[in-house]
């Protein structure tokens, strides 16, 4: 195994980080933060910006009064109340469903499973019964760009479209199945790097694949826009 084998990998991770940096600069401030710090003008000016909208627009002086609304309603809230007082909010019925149904769903996210596979995938893919390394790390690269692709495909083309509840079901299911499977070849073939790989090794090696298809275009990313949306729908109530 040459230095290059993980150099060029590392080296490619620089990419998007450097578009990230750069483009932080160019990010516009929290409408809502300037809102909340007493710069109004400038938090108009910000949301017009995010919405593509003109300022004198209904729906941009809408979402500017109901910011304006909960504000008042949170300093209100808190006006003579401690931490602890604060902290008893959460009892409440709706803001503790809300909150069990956001710390589960991360909880369930993380259980999946997907990221034992994004740090040790060229190890699961040589005991599937790939036997070279540097195979083992191609099919390793091509299960990140299968990821990449699922995950915006679905994020841009498919989430809007059916929704989160029913593409989360349909995710976990898949998943699940494809999982059972490679779980249930590895217990029955003990396959390894040093024995020929065999037809059911090829489908265990695609259910890999299989996997992280459903995985991301479901619980990768609906869940963080679910949990967004739910603390939203919180907002909204006020």
């Amino acid at each position: 195994m040459s230095t290059k084998q993980w150099i060029i990998p590392f080296a490619l991770q620089l990419v998007p980080g450097g578009i990230l940096f750069f483009g932080m600069f160019f990010c516009k401030e929290s409408p809502r933060w300037l809102a909340k710090s007493g710069q109004w003008e400038k938090a108009l000016s910000n949301l017009s910006y995010i919405r593509h909208l003109p300022a004198d627009h209904e729906y941009i002086h809408y979402e500017i009064h109901e910011m304006r609304a909960q504000l008042e309603h949170e300093a209100k809230w808190a006006h003579g109340s401690n931490f602890f007082t604060q902290f008893k909010e959460l009892r409440l019925k709706g803001i503790r469903n809300r909150l069990a149904i956001g710390m589960c769903m991360m909880m369930c996210q993380n259980l999946t499973g997907i990221n034992a596979i994004n740090y040790y995938s060229p190890i699961i893919f040589k005991s599937l019964g790939v036997a070279s390394t540097s195979t083992s790390l191609f099919a390793t690269g091509v299960y990140g760009i299968v990821k990449m692709c699922t995950t915006i495909i679905a994020l841009v083309w498919i989430l809007d479209r059916f929704g989160r509840r029913k593409l989360l079901i349909i995710g976990g299911t898949g998943a699940a199945l494809a999982m059972f499977y490679i779980g249930g070849f590895v217990a029955v073939a003990h396959p390894s790097g040093d024995t020929q790989q065999t037809a059911g090794g090829y489908v265990a090696i695609v259910m890999i694949y299989i996997f992280v298809i459903f995985y991301c275009a479901s619980w990768n990313g609906i869940v963080w826009i679910y949990c967004s949306e739910v603390s939203r729908s919180s907002s909204d109530s006020y």
